[in-house]
């Protein structure tokens, strides 16, 4: 069983949207993850990605990003790890933030290590 709740929304000018939810499956909030739906402008559904190992800051700028009509790299592309390392090398994160990046995606830590060292 999955529950999802709505946490916020991003509109474009064109009048599509972009909404997250954190989803909880089976009622247990280590087992909750946050997603995007897409949305056209008449509101027929336009896909959704899944991140089940993100932050919710992160989702919320993914999606403000497509509102926005920024380009985004695919999630499994290197690019979402070159732009967390340029906030994480420009301080724009907090100590326990980056820990927290570090914990949610294994394989993120390893390629920041091997690029920048500790």
């Amino acid at each position: 069983m999955q529950n999802k709740k709505l946490m916020s929304e991003f509109y474009a000018d064109d009048g599509s949207r972009a909404s997250v939810y954190q989803v909880v499956n089976k009622l247990e909030d280590r087992d909750a993850f946050y997603s995007i739906t897409y949305k056209d402008a008449k509101g027929k559904n336009m896909g959704h990605d899944d991140f089940p190992y993100r932050t919710l800051e992160y989702v919320n700028n993914v999606a403000e990003d497509w509102a926005l009509k920024f380009p985004w790299p695919l999630k499994d592309s290197q690019g979402p790890y070159q732009l967390l390392a340029e906030c994480i090398r420009s301080d724009q994160l907090s100590a326990k933030q980056i820990q927290e990046e570090f914990n949610a995606d294994p394989n993120f830590k390893e390629w920041y290590m091997g690029m920048y060292g500790s």
